[in-house]
């Protein structure tokens, strides 16, 4: 098995919480959930994760939250995601998307968030600009009685479990501006559920905005001027998805371990093949490396800034490898990995899926070529 010296003492504490949670909130429903979605569940996983504080972890302290570092808050996913890929993925999102509302300054709505009397939590996801130009791109247009937010985002993440959405549109001057959208307001429609080949536990659908008001307690930041806010929501969400990823391989690993060790196969123990033997430590290879990558691409440069294509490439490695461990994870089981009830092959659908969030690795690829550190 694996030796869990992925982290200092100093996180092992929220470690193991987290783990324990998982184990009692998450794995024992992630079958089900991934094969009927079903909201009230999904909610009550939510509600009784705030007891850990995982929903404010990245809000500073002086707002009321923990103030943990975005790392410490991909750490979590990472346990999160041994129990379901996709429960962690809603947590990302929404961690996400607090990252971008603390760079752009909205300390009201940080402070709500901490203070919140409610049992019900109050979920956050993100949408970013589109990479790809569209005629009917989001955008941001002048009216009598003030700004109006007008077009389509498909398949947000989140998009009919979230309270707020923070959004990033692309100005006429090619500025990006960031918006707190209520789903339920007027002139912003969430289009069905989509059926994706993963993930099933996150809501993805697309989002349409007819004329949707924005006023100015709405704009987070100044208009025209959220890049920043933009690359460190977008970092951090890279380095999340590379978590889950990670977290979702040593699942898969540890299932695989433990079967070669409990099958008996052409007069031997199935882990004592060679063969067997060597996927297993392909596995742990690129589990650690994979770890590894992703908690180094946090690390700041010299003026204080993370580094965007460090975090890319983190996630490119880890959500490849997830899906590489997944279908090795599958080969030592035999048939047995493609049934259902195994839960590999929802591994491997949502690793899968992890690779084009939220945008596809190859992709990344073309993009990075070339990109400066």
């Amino acid at each position: 098995m694996i030796t869990d010296v992925r982290f200092e003492d100093e996180a092992n504490v929220i470690r193991k919480v987290c783990r324990d949670f998982c184990r009692k909130e998450i794995e024992v429903s992630a079958l089900e959930l991934d094969a009927h979605y079903d909201l009230e569940k999904l909610r009550g996983i939510l509600v009784r994760s705030v007891e850990l504080e995982i929903l404010t972890m990245l809000i500073p302290e002086e707002y009321g939250g923990v103030g943990s570092s975005v790392l410490a808050a991909a750490q979590v996913l990472d346990e999160l995601a041994y129990g379901c890929a996709g429960v962690a993925t809603i947590f990302a999102y929404h961690l996400a998307a607090l990252v971008a509302l603390i760079e752009g300054g909205k300390e009201e709505l940080l402070k709500e968030l901490s203070a919140a009397d409610s049992p019900q939590p109050t979920m956050l996801t993100l949408a970013g600009p589109d990479m790809e130009e569209r005629e009917d791109a989001p955008q941001l247009v002048e009216a009598k009685n003030g700004l109006m937010l007008k077009g389509v985002i498909p398949l947000v993440a989140s998009a009919s479990l979230a309270d707020r959405m923070v959004v990033f549109v692309r100005e006429a001057d090619a500025g990006l501006t960031q918006v707190l959208v209520d789903p339920r307001a007027k002139g912003v429609s969430v289009q069905p559920d989509e059926e994706l080949l993963g993930l099933h536990t996150v809501p993805f659908a697309d989002v349409v905005f007819d004329g949707c008001l924005v006023g100015d307690a709405d704009l987070v930041g100044e208009r025209g001027k959220a890049e920043q806010a933009y690359k460190k929501a977008r970092a951090a969400l890279n380095v999340f998805v590379a978590a889950i990823a990670m977290g979702t391989s040593r699942l898969a690993y540890s299932r695989a371990y433990d079967y070669a060790q409990q099958r008996w196969q052409f007069g031997r123990m199935l882990v004592d093949h060679d063969e067997i033997r060597r996927m297993l430590a392909n596995m742990v290879t690129k589990i650690s490396m994979g770890t590894a990558g992703y908690s180094q691409a946090l690390k700041v440069d010299g003026t204080g800034t993370v580094s965007s294509w460090r975090s890319d490439l983190a996630k490119i490695f880890c959500t490849d490898a997830a899906l590489e461990i997944a279908v090795d994870a599958i080969q030592i089981f035999g048939g047995h990995g493609y049934m259902k009830e195994q839960g590999l092959e929802k591994i491997m659908r949502d690793a899968k899926m992890l690779q084009v969030l939220p945008e596809s690795n190859r992709y990344m690829e073309v993009q990075l070529f070339g990109a400066k550190g």
